[in-house]
């Protein structure tokens, strides 16, 4: 009944709420000392590494529940530095992509496709 409900809010934390307060504080430390690179899976490991068996879903919900998460992955790295002087290289197909017969004509494209680029670097 909600008398039960009542009594229960009244004598104080649970000791399952008191043992969550220990284990964010535990995840926020982690976390801080990654200086907010850890996420989830990294927390749930140094958890694990720390003798705390823990759910990793546990650890996102908390850690959604505090408000931190890891940092996103790392942002592109431009290795091809063009020559502006340098001329283009020359069309040898003539923009023509299909052939005649088999083995004649060999064409490749190296660029990355738009779709697989984020906008933001991270998911």
């Amino acid at each position: 009944s909600s008398y039960y409900v009542w009594v229960s809010k009244h004598l104080g934390p649970s000791e399952e709420e008191l043992q969550e307060a220990y284990l964010a504080n535990s995840i926020f430390d982690i976390w801080n000392k990654s200086k907010g690179a850890y996420g989830e899976p990294r927390v749930t490991a140094q958890l694990r590494r720390n003798s705390q068996v823990i759910n990793p879903k546990k650890v996102a919900r908390i850690m959604a529940e505090i408000g931190i998460s890891g940092a996103c992955g790392r942002t592109k790295t431009n290795t091809t530095r063009r020559d502006p002087n340098a001329k283009p290289s020359p069309d040898l197909v003539d923009r023509e992509f299909s052939a005649d017969s088999p083995n004649e004509l060999f064409v490749g494209d190296i660029t990355l496709p738009t779709y697989l680029q984020l906008k933001d670097g991270c998911t």
